[in-house]
């Protein structure tokens, strides 16, 4: 195994960003972090982490690239790393779409977590930012990746937090300045929430709480718009919101999903 992390220095991840060896080694030190948060230990995070992409040098994982992850599994399990360890090797690309379910282990999702947002933090950081159908490196399914291992999967996520820690992990000089970088993934973060919740909630009550969400945890953002919704089929919420002028409604609606996402 250790020549094949080794040898994940002659793979380039991006030309502007290096090798997958250097991201691993960002991850890694991303998922040490996240570790003790999560109930994880540091130890087999920082494994995992160093092991994840160790399958991307093997010829079968060029020629059928759908098994990366799965060859990973094989190989730590074929030099007799514990179960545990392999499984998240595998798990840690979840979810792949939409229909397939999140890591299902705080293991594999922390290690998840800290390559989709290293992936985030460098793209941006070099000006790769998504641009109408463009998204080479699939930066909009990597963000709903981590709402979906937020709301659904095994840890919550503080996104502010995480990309923030994301970015100092590159060598200073590689990424547009730190203040421009988390503004525009702050605004990418909350279009991509915007538009994974208006599936499942009114409009009006998903802008209202993601624009009053002050950043941090994913799982907060859910629970202002759950509660704002069963708030708006009682009585308070008419005379609450009828109280501004009309104008002011959304506005108003931001402050007013704060106040009641903190009660309920």
């Amino acid at each position: 195994l250790g020549s094949r992390i080794a040898r994940l220095d002659q793979v380039t991840f991006q030309a502007k960003l290096g090798s997958v060896g250097a991201k691993i080694r960002r991850v890694d030190q991303l998922a040490r972090a996240l570790a003790p948060a999560a109930g994880v230990s540091v130890e087999l995070a920082s494994q995992v982490a160093l092991l994840c992409k160790m399958d991307l040098d093997a010829l079968i994982v060029f020629e059928f690239p759908e098994l990366q992850g799965l060859m990973g599994r094989f190989y730590a399990l074929a030099e007799g790393l514990p179960a545990e360890v392999a499984d998240a090797i595998a798990d840690h690309y979840k979810p792949t779409g939409a229909s397939d379910a999140p890591a299902p282990t705080a293991l594999a999702s922390v290690v998840a977590v800290a390559d989709r947002a290293d992936t985030l933090v460098g793209c941006f950081g070099i000006g790769l930012v998504p641009t109408g159908s463009a998204d080479p490196f699939a930066l909009r399914r990597a963000t709903l990746s981590l709402v979906r291992t937020a709301v659904d999967g095994a840890i919550d996520v503080d996104i502010t937090a995480l990309l923030a820690a994301a970015y100092d992990g590159f060598p200073e000089g590689v990424l547009a300045p730190r203040a421009e970088v988390l503004a525009q993934l702050d605004d990418f973060v909350r279009a991509r929430l915007r538009a994974y919740y208006r599936e499942r909630f009114p409009g009006d009550v998903v802008d209202a709480c993601v624009g009053a969400w002050p950043g941090g945890s994913l799982r907060d953002v859910q629970a202002r718009i759950v509660a704002v919704d069963a708030f708006r089929t009682r009585p308070e919420f008419d005379a609450l919101a009828g109280a501004p002028p009309r104008s002011h409604h959304i506005p108003n609606a931001a402050a007013l999903s704060a106040d009641i996402s903190a009660l309920l």
